[in-house]
């Protein structure tokens, strides 16, 4: 089968193309994470019409045949000590899996990010399906596993989330950015996620500074994502020495991504975890973000802790993703 690829501008996208988009989109997101609430038309043309900015370039394709559109592919190109990576997320019709669309994709994003001077590459993938597959049969290893546990809010316990502050110790929360009397704190107390097992992902954690929090923080209100931040004080020192934070994307507003959770060393043991994520769900009951249907968290299975927190605060296991990785020059070889 002949298939057309060609790199998509989301600049010159009209009405009927990001139509067919979201149609694709809902379709391969409802048939890889079921549980999920589908993108909204606004949400997939977010997520197509997605804004480069100086910590990470995005590139784009599609793939059709006389039929239209049968698949998408996206490229972040990150920066900083991750300059040698590329992060990729293919999107196939589940109607035509295993017809070589994603090949075909996959064909020249490989040539592009190696084009563009990048090592390794990496996606994540739902255990079990044509795409976890695929990537096996291109080399790609498995080098990281978590799992994914949902809360969705109408059927939430809220009695679960009453968890009082631990003697010596107080939260404090915002939307970033940061307040700039806590900035240098929480850039320290950022850096404790670094104890968390990721697997042997090629992926570098950033080296988090004040200058480096405030440029993500920075690329996040230019792709236009909310993220709310509940920190742990410990009173006699007044040092942030935990935090959860959480994302609210445009392309995904029924979805709020959790991102970091850590303790740093000395404080842990104390059920600081528990109650900051607590904290959070009481703050979005309290004031909610619009649209918003529940919260994602992933989490490594060897992490029997932090799986358990979830779990007490009603978070349910839906589905295993796993990262898979492999060397540039080696994927355009075997699509070659």
């Amino acid at each position: 089968m002949f298939w057309h690829v060609q790199p998509i501008d989301p600049t010159e996208l009209d009405d009927a193309v990001l139509a067919a988009h979201h149609r694709l989109a809902a379709a391969a997101l409802a048939a890889e994470r079921p549980t999920e609430p589908p993108p909204t038309r606004e949400g997939s043309d977010e997520w197509l019409q997605a804004v480069s900015t100086p910590a990470r370039r995005i590139l784009l394709w599609s793939v059709s045949d006389d039929g239209g559109l049968v698949g998408v592919a996206r490229a972040a190109l990150p920066g900083h000590e991750n300059s040698h990576h590329a992060q990729v997320e293919v999107r196939v019709d589940p109607t035509r899996w295993r017809e070589g669309a994603g090949t075909a994709l996959l064909r020249v994003v490989a040539d592009a990010v190696h084009a563009a001077g990048r090592e390794s590459v990496s996606a994540w993938l739902t255990k079990g399906t044509p795409g976890a597959a695929l990537a096996a049969r291109l080399g790609l290893k498995v080098t990281s596993t978590m799992l994914i546990q949902q809360l969705s809010f109408a059927t939430a316990d809220a009695t679960r989330w009453r968890c009082p502050a631990p003697a010596g110790y107080r939260q404090v929360r915002w939307i970033s950015p940061a307040p700039d009397e806590l900035i240098t704190n929480f850039a320290h107390a950022k850096t404790a996620i670094h104890g968390a097992p990721f697997g042997s992902v090629s992926y570098h954690l950033p080296t988090w500074t004040v200058e480096r929090v405030r440029a993500a923080e920075t690329d996040l209100v230019a792709r236009n994502v909310q993220q709310r931040v509940v920190a742990a004080v410990h009173e006699d020192t007044g040092e942030i020495v935990g935090l959860t934070e959480l994302q609210f994307r445009p392309e995904r507003p029924a979805i709020g991504l959790q991102q970091d959770t850590a303790v740093s060393a000395p404080h842990r043991g104390h059920r600081l975890g528990v109650f900051m994520k607590s904290e959070m769900l009481r703050w979005l009951a309290a004031d909610p973000v619009p649209g918003l249907d529940c919260i994602l968290t992933s989490t490594a299975p060897s992490n029997v802790h932090m799986n358990r927190i979830n779990e007490e605060l009603g978070f349910v296991r839906t589905r295993t993703a796993q990262l898979v990785e492999g060397d540039v020059e080696d994927l355009v070889a075997r699509l070659a």
